[in-house]
């Protein structure tokens, strides 16, 4: 049933996925791959395989708070903003899922630079 609402697509480095301040329209689970999390111009963090971001802009009215700018090639799953409310519906354990997202913790990427500095 899921996956008959995910889309899956492949981009180069160097492509800009979201921008902030852009309305959101999906929920994105990155499969391989790596992407930069920008923030007012600012890197702020970096993201992998089984990382996910989009559920701040899913709520109503949000925008994106940052920038994802793939930083190597990246193969990544996209749900959209209607579909997640479908299948959030039809599947309580993804709405549960994408809220824990939001919450999740900084990414191993993100650790290891603020320790490197």
């Amino acid at each position: 049933m899921l996956a008959a609402v995910v889309e899956e697509y492949s981009e180069p480095a160097g492509t800009t996925l979201v921008g902030q301040g852009d309305y959101g329209y999906e929920f994105i689970l990155i499969e391989d791959g790596t992407v930069d999390v920008i923030r007012d111009g600012e890197l702020v963090d970096g993201m992998g395989p089984g990382d996910m971001f989009g559920e701040a802009a899913l709520r109503a009215g949000a925008l994106r708070n940052a920038s994802i700018v793939v930083s190597s090639p990246v193969r990544f799953l996209a749900l959209s903003a209607h579909n997640v409310r479908v299948m959030s519906d039809q599947i309580p354990a993804l709405a549960e899922q994408i809220a824990l997202a939001g919450r999740r913790p900084p990414s191993l990427s993100a650790r290891r630079r603020a320790h490197s500095v």
